[in-house]
């Protein structure tokens, strides 16, 4: 006599595997999709990272670093501010007309002793925020920090 389709029993072992494996899977793919946007951010930091350090040594050739609201420059006629705004991203204006956003969530730019240190900030989700803090040294920066 042959059977066919399977017993109450096997169908139940089957299900029960089934429900102790369903949550590893998960957790393992939030794990993995964690790091993914992690390692995205990450590129995004640094290719922002470098835009900002590109633009502050272009303005402080020939420039001198000034007090204000966020870091700036004056070269010649024209005062270089750069401030971070709601939206957290970086923005360079000039009084000589212009605009151009640099850096997307960065929280601070500060004058430091040398240079500026410029932090980034990634909320990942509710309770998993991350922090990373950038020193780009910067001629003619005020020794003591703000100037």
């Amino acid at each position: 006599m042959r059977r066919r389709g399977f017993t109450l029993v096997e169908l139940a072992v089957c299900l029960s595997l089934l429900g102790l494996v369903t949550p590893l899977i998960y957790a393992f793919g939030r794990s993995v999709e964690d790091r993914l946007s992690i390692g995205l951010w990450h590129l995004d930091v640094a290719d922002g990272v470098r835009d900002v350090a590109d633009a502050l040594r272009e303005d402080a050739r020939g420039g001198t670093a000034v007090a204000g609201q966020g870091v700036g420059f004056v070269r010649g006629d024209c005062a270089v501010v750069y401030q971070v705004d709601d939206a957290e991203v970086l923005v360079r204006r000039s009084s000589c007309g212009g605009e151009l956003g640099l850096s997307r969530g960065v929280s601070a730019m500060v004058w430091t002793a040398g240079g500026v240190e410029l932090t980034h900030t990634f909320r990942q989700r509710p309770g998993a925020t991350l922090e990373t803090v950038f020193f780009i040294p910067v001629d003619g920066a005020p020794a003591g920090g703000a100037p």
